[in-house]
């Protein structure tokens, strides 16, 4: 679902078109690649971090919802996403065994 400041059946004409907003999501969810990782001399902590894709290519099916927020002004070009995920096994391996259901 994604929630704007736009009036509602106004997602494909305000604040750009929807896949490459979607594609955009996408590469937010994905593992950073290594020419995309901070370069070291910025000291951010490197650590584990938990991202949902492994590979935008993975992604099988997409649908998208969308409504008014209505405590933003109509100026606004802010978007508040909530992201549903079904997750399917691709391959099972001992590191996803908690995925098999």
């Amino acid at each position: 679902m994604l929630l704007s400041s736009s009036k509602p059946g106004n997602l494909l004409h305000a604040g750009g078109d929807i896949d490459n907003r979607l594609k955009t999501l996408f590469d937010a969810l994905t593992v950073p690649t290594e020419d995309q990782s901070p370069p070291p001399n910025l000291n951010i902590p490197r650590g584990n971090f938990d991202c949902l894709l492994e590979d935008d290519k993975l992604v099988r099916r997409v649908s998208v919802e969308s409504d008014q927020l209505l405590t933003l002004d109509d100026s606004s070009k802010e978007v508040l996403a909530i992201i549903n995920v079904s997750v399917k096994l691709a391959r099972g391996t001992m590191g996803n065994l908690g995925l098999v259901s």
